[in-house]
Order: structure tokens, then C-alpha cells, then sequence
């Protein structure tokens, strides 16, 4: 697998590894592409008071249900740690592209965090690398078939 390169260290000491593995091309080129921002894009415990505060009492009458659904989407997302949001669609070849809901339940099946994203509602952020995620979406699939 390949490791972001040097010149990401001095940004980020504690930069993680991307998790690419070139596979039918997709990632050779992931490691030259850049700069790439390796930090988190959100405060976990921020997103959580906030997803308590729209829910309470007083909350709930003030704040509309979409943006406490927008606020739960985030909540669920900021708690996975993966780099990559990755859509399953056209990863099985041949076969339906199997709904995110099952694709997150053989993630986490196989340990990996999953969570809807709360901007594409057709992807997931995971930990996963493409790799397993490419082997998760073909189980998916090939079972339903």
C-alpha cells in the first residue's frame, strides 16, 4: 500500500496511509495527487452536542425535522475514521448495484466503519480500503444474485 508522500510530513507528522492498492488502475495515481488534506472535517463532540440540543424539548419545536436528520447523517459520519467517501456503483460489474445499507452492514461484518455521507446520498465514508470496499460491494452483489 502506499503511504502519503514526503511532502505531506512536514504538513502533517501523523499523516495516515492512504490505503491504495492500484486495482484495474483505480489508485495508481492516488499517492502524486495533492495536497491533500489528512485532519478531521468536523469535531465529533461538537457535532454530538448539537445533534442533542436539536433533539431536546426545546429543540425538536424549534428545529426543523431536515435539519435534525442533516445533524444525525453528520453525528454518524464524524465518528468514522476513514480518509475516502466511495460511491458502489458500477464496482460490481454485471450485477445491481446493491443498496448502502447492505454494503455498510458487510463493512461492518468484515470490521470496518461505514456511514452515509451527508452530501452525496448515493456514497459512504469508511475506513475500508478501495480494495475492500470493491470486495464488499461484490459480495453484496453477488449474493442478491
Amino acid at each position: 500500500s502506499c503511504t502519503l508522500g514526503p511532502d505531506v510530513a512536514h504538513v502533517h507528522p501523523d499523516a495516515p496511509q492512504c490505503g491504495c492498492e492500484p486495482t484495474d488502475g483505480a489508485g495508481a495515481d492516488a499517492c502524486e495527487e495533492g495536497p491533500l488534506w489528512v485532519g478531521a472535517l468536523c469535531d465529533p463532540d461538537h457535532v454530538r452536542q448539537m445533534v442533542q440540543i436539536a433533539n431536546s424539548t426545546e429543540g425538536s419545536a424549534l428545529i426543523p425535522k431536515q435539519t435534525r436528520a442533516l445533524l444525525s447523517t453528520l453525528n454518524e459520519e464524524a465518528l468514522v475514521k476513514g480518509m475516502f467517501y466511495r460511491r458502489p456503483q458500477g464496482v460490481a460489474k454485471g450485477v445491481r448495484t446493491p443498496k448502502l445499507t447492505e454494503v455498510m452492514e458487510e463493512l461492518w461484518a468484515r470490521g470496518h466503519a461505514s456511514a452515509r455521507t451527508h452530501f452525496d446520498t448515493f456514497a459512504l465514508k469508511t475506513d475500508a480500503s478501495a480494495l475492500e470496499f470493491d470486495q464488499a460491494v461484490n459480495a453484496v452483489a453477488t449474493r442478491a444474485e
